[in-house]
């Protein structure tokens, strides 16, 4: 297509075509253009298709490294040689599209920093003559060196998070809801005679873990249809693995875990597993969930507004009016003014940078925070730049960053709460580790009581909700704990009490402290013998007046099995109970030898006093 140059007799008129493009109310349009010109924050030039500049503003010429008047009826190779190419591809496009595109990234180099390459979002929207044609493009432009950088370090994050689960889970995949294999972990590949291309794509059934044995691929079919249904499901499952040599048959702690969409929608399965088998080290199995973070820099986020020097605004474009939920009439009425705007916390730091604003000609970039027309907060980064002379409206620029600031919150806690679990499962693992060497007399005894523990530990972990406040429901916790050695539906476990919600620490000591009880109960105690069984009652007590963190009474009551009496020397297990009970949880443990069985009475605060 042949380029229109622009003559000097158009130009004005081409100018008040770009501000209409982007003004709704001729009325303002004058003012509103040479406002958005004069802004800092973001650079604005005027280009024709014959790529001469027409006009840029004082941003854009900061970028460039020339200034304004360097710029006007220069050729675009003359200013910024490096970006000729790419600039002439965008004008070719709205051109040929007659409508405005982007945001697009083009990445180069300017003389205002030679040698430095910068990343740059551009909008680029064509200006017509009075003919229709397009003769010239008007255009936004933003730099986003310092986004784009942060993404990437958020992909270096996810791959990192990749390689730590192929390095230290057992075994961890994913399903698509009709049982087809998306992907696996390295080790779980590295367990078969296939390669991952092999595996990916069959149905996990079909897959060498599982097609050994038709009774366990049923059991697998039927858990997959209960999974997609909605079922989180666990049970022991009898697989094989690749040795590199031969087969060799594995028992595993099993789990499928489906995953929803923000709809409630089950968009794929989660399947893990771990070693139990007494001829394997037992492995702990997490399950993982990958939160996918999304940097939206763009038009969708940028807000537009203009204002008076009173701050009442007088316009805002389409995407200021959706992120406060707020009515065109009103806002180009002047009856909403930014300060009512704000969140309340916010006005006085507001009013500061008001004064400093009509002192300095400037304001920010800066973190404020708005209130939407429903009542939620809404986190923005602000710019603006002060009126020219003879003209009594400002311009300001706002980019939404509520999901960044969750982000960010949500990120904070989880390395703070990482870093709190690490350090106190470590010390735990360690004392135990050593404590059960003591105590065992051949290799094997220590792998099944320390495996044992491991477990217990774990299972504990995988009852915490995941949430900011981290909690685990101590009914599900009981369960889990005793899911080896005793249900409910075989008779042998009876459960009684309300719903609690325990902190990771609590739900980690109490976990080990049910499988010393389960464990010993199964030894010795009611769980040995034919009718035995085993009730498990807890209930909050208040709190005191004090202040005192409210705590739970938990009391285990074994019955029908035999006769127990008083050990002659307090063994590991029992000096384990009262460290996780009275030294970890400054809780109280009462362990009773009564003629019915063993009555142990554990009463520990709701939330661990450990820092």
């Amino acid at each position: 297509m042949k380029n229109r140059t622009i003559t000097e007799e158009n130009r004005d008129l081409l100018r008040f075509t770009t501000a209409r493009k982007h003004i709704t109310d001729s009325r303002h349009a004058t003012g509103e253009i040479e406002a958005l010109y004069a802004s800092e924050s973001i650079g604005v030039a005027l280009i024709g298709t014959d790529m001469r500049f027409i006009r840029v503003n004082g941003t854009l010429a900061q970028i460039n490294g020339q200034p304004p008047e360097a710029h006007a009826g220069c050729h675009v190779r003359d200013v910024v040689p490096d970006l000729e190419e790419v600039a002439q591809r965008l004008m070719d496009k709205v051109v040929l599209m007659r409508r405005s595109f982007g945001p697009t990234d083009v990445t180069g180099q300017t003389p205002a920093q030679p040698g430095v390459e910068r990343v740059w979002s551009q909008t680029w929207s064509p200006v017509f003559d009075d003919s229709g044609t397009v003769v010239a493009a008007s255009i936004l432009i933003q730099d986003v060196t310092e986004t784009r950088a942060a993404e990437r370090e958020v992909r270096a994050a996810a791959q990192l998070t990749r390689e730590v689960l192929d390095s230290v889970v057992s075994f961890i995949g994913r399903l698509s809801p009709n049982g087809t294999l998306i992907d696996a972990n390295t080790r779980a590949v590295r367990a078969t005679p296939h390669s991952r291309e092999e595996l990916i794509g069959s149905r996990f059934w079909d897959c060498y873990w599982w097609n050994t044995s038709p009774t366990e691929q049923a059991r697998l079919k039927d858990a997959v249809a209960r999974a997609a249904a909605g079922e989180t499901i666990r049970y022991d499952a009898d697989i094989r693995v690749w040795t590199g040599s031969e087969d060799w048959p594995l028992t595993i702690d099993f789990q499928l875990v489906p995953r929803r969409d923000p709809d409630g929608r089950v968009i794929e399965l989660i399947p893990s597993g771990i070693d139990v088998t007494a001829r394997r080290e037992a492995e702990r199995s997490t399950r993982a969930s990958l939160a996918q973070l999304h940097l939206a820099l763009g038009a969708a986020g940028m807000g537009m507004v203009t204002a008076d020097t009173e701050g009442r605004l007088r316009s805002a474009n389409e995407a200021f009016l959706r992120l406060l939920g707020l009515d065109e009439v009103a806002v180009t009425g002047g009856c909403v003014s930014m300060r009512d705007l704000l969140d309340p916390a916010s006005r006085q730091d507001w009013d500061e940078g008001v004064r400093r604003f009509l002192e300095i000609g400037s304001f920010g970039p800066a973190n404020i925070v708005l209130r939407h027309s429903s009542g939620h907060e809404v986190h923005v980064i602000c710019a603006a730049s002060a009126p020219e002379a003879g003209s009594d409206q400002c311009v300001a620029f706002f980019l939404d960053q509520t999901r960044q600031h969750a982000n960010a919150q949500h990120r904070e806690f989880l390395v703070n709460e990482l870093k709190h679990r690490v350090r106190n499962t470590l010390a735990t693992v360690q004392a135990i580790a050593s404590q059960t060497a003591r105590q065992s007399e051949t290799l094997d005894a220590f792998m099944k009581s320390f495996s044992g523990r491991l477990t217990a530990i774990a299972l504990g972990h995988d009852t915490l909700t995941g949430e900011a406040t981290a909690t685990a429901d101590i009914a599900e916790l009981v369960e889990r704990q005793m899911n080896a050695f005793a249900s409910t539906g075989a008779g042998t476990l009876r459960l009684e009490g309300p719903s609690l919600g325990l902190d990771a620490d609590t739900a980690h000591a109490l976990g080990l402290v049910l499988h010393e009880l389960a464990t010993n109960a199964a030894k010795y105690g009611a769980l040995s013998a034919s009718g035995g069984w085993v009730a498990v009652a807890w209930a909050p007590e208040r709190a005191d007046d004090d202040g005192e963190v409210p705590r739970v009474r938990l009391t285990w009551s074994e019955a029908d099995g035999p006769p127990v009496r008083e050990p002659s020397r307090s063994g590991f297990g029992s000096r384990l109970m009262k460290s996780m009970v009275v030294d970890t949880l400054g809780g109280e443990l009462e362990v009773a030898y009564r003629d019915s069985g063993l009555v142990a009475t554990i009463t520990v605060p709701l939330r661990s006093q450990r820092t």
